[in-house]
């Protein structure tokens, strides 16, 4: 849970962190070596030991950052120290734009899970889904990797490649998944109005502006005689407190509690709503790649008896992070603080449990099966390609008559039109930029969610009852 506004940079890297404003500490609160304290020796004893009889040579300042590292392996696994390198890319992941996959994360033991990957980009499209856990990046095994590292090593320039190994659950063998760095630009709040009656908003991440955003499409739906509302934070790894509790404001009365902050040294603090709640029936959907500022949110609903919860049961991160910059150029990022629903539910490790459990039909089918499609340009008759590959691929698996051959002929063009007619697009029998998108989004939606996404059909089934 981030206190500072998250901007689509941060993205990559998901750290559900609030950060808070604080003094820099001197590097002599790390490092002194005139302090006679019997730690401090035996800490120098030790490195002594190690320069005179290790097998190769060290660099005393090589030991001295693992000393600090080592210090935070005993806490929890969002507190960790950030040599400079890693300190100037995390601080630029929260302030700038960046090229990357798209994938919310976090320390999972020694190596990094997915929270979730975000809907449009290529990590999404790859088929990485909340519980991977990532072992290697272009053939490297980052065991023992901080988050940091892992996030400067996986951005890189738009258009290139990234080799991401995955380890998953019932997966006897890594994945290795091939992605395509692009920029990542995130519309964090999308609402449209269903066929039904019903409005469906769906909250990326609770960036900065989201508060706004909700407002309006809250507006939109009131002015257009919705009959209740779908909150979807499925997927949503968290962000801003401050947008969480704007977002929280518009479904509770005035004075009912928000959240509740348990700091260990400072003051704890109950957040409350203020005024503004619509009179929309609510109805929430959580799953497990629900994070942070989202089970602030499905947390206070449910609490306040605001909405029902419907899906499964959410991540589970309920602490709060310092970031503490050093006079060395390094920075700390220690957890200060962990907060709770209203009625004091713990969140951290356990999650928000739905009202109603509901999980999703799962495809046999899986993007492992599926060749890469990372090429640009338009393919036509004559041409041949991985590309055209893993298209035919995609259209046999959607019910296409085509023959997967990785050869552009006839048979293939037909099938594209027929693709084409069926998705309102061009008929123009070619494989370009546009239909590529659509044929991944046809396939990623029966994957996700099989042929009916039963969580939506149950949330519309208690609002329209």
């Amino acid at each position: 849970l981030m206190k500072r506004q998250l901007t689509k940079g941060v993205l990559l890297a998901l750290v559900v962190a609030l950060m808070l404003p604080i003094p820099t500490y001197g590097q002599s609160f790390l490092v002194s070596t005139e302090n006679k304290d019997v730690n401090f020796s035996y800490l120098r004893g030790i490195m002594n030991l190690i320069q005179t009889y290790y097998v190769e040579e060290v660099n005393a300042e090589d030991l001295v950052e693992g000393a600090y590292k080592g210090m935070f392996d005993v806490l929890d696994r969002h507190s960790v120290y950030l040599p400079p390198l890693e300190y100037e890319e995390f601080n630029n992941s929260l302030d700038g734009d960046f090229s990357g996959i798209g994938v919310n994360i976090t320390k999972e033991g020694e190596y990094i899970g997915v929270i979730s990957a975000i809907e449009g980009t290529p990590a999404y499209d790859a088929g990485m889904k909340s519980g991977d856990i990532i072992v290697s990046v272009d053939g490297e095994d980052i065991k023992g990797w901080s988050m940091e590292k892992v996030i400067s090593k996986i951005r890189g320039e738009r258009g290139t490649l990234v080799i991401i190994g995955v380890r998953r659950s019932g997966q006897a063998n890594d994945l290795r998944m091939p992605i395509m760095r692009e920029d990542i630009d995130i519309r964090h709040v999308k609402y449209e109005m269903l066929d039904n009656g019903l409005g469906y908003m769906e909250i990326e991440s609770f960036a900065e502006g989201v508060g706004t955003e909700v407002g309006n499409g809250i507006d939109f739906f009131e002015k257009r005689g919705a009959k209740g509302m779908i909150l979807d934070l499925r997927g949503n790894p968290g962000g801003s407190l401050v947008e969480a509790l704007e977002v929280s404001d518009y479904f509770l009365e005035a004075n009912q509690p928000i959240v509740f902050i348990d700091y260990r040294v400072e003051e704890d603090m109950e957040h409350k709503a203020t005024a503004g709640k619509t009179d929309l029936s609510l109805v929430v959907l959580v799953d497990e790649g629900s994070a942070s500022a989202s089970e602030i949110v499905a947390g206070a609903i449910q609490d306040n008896n605001a909405g029902e919860i419907v899906g499964v049961t959410s991540y589970g991160k309920g602490t709060v992070q310092n970031l503490i910059p050093l006079t060395n150029g390094a920075g700390v990022k220690l957890t200060i603080a962990e907060y709770f629903s209203p009625l004091r539910h713990k969140i951290n490790t356990i999650g928000v449990t739905p009202d109603y459990m509901v999980e999703n039909k799962k495809a046999e089918m899986t993007y492992d099966n599926f060749a890469p499609m990372i090429e640009g340009g338009t393919f036509k008759i004559g041409d041949k390609g991985l590309d055209i590959y893993g298209a035919q691929q995609r259209l046999a698996f959607l019910g296409y008559k085509v023959s997967v051959d990785g050869l552009f002929g006839e048979g293939t063009q037909e099938a594209l039109k027929a693709f084409q007619g069926n998705e309102k697009l061009e008929q123009n029998g070619a494989l370009d930029l546009k239909t590529k998108q659509r044929i991944k989004e046809r396939v990623r939606d029966y994957i996700i969610t099989g042929e009916e996404d039963f969580q939506l059909e149950k949330a519309e089934a208690l609002l329209l009852k």
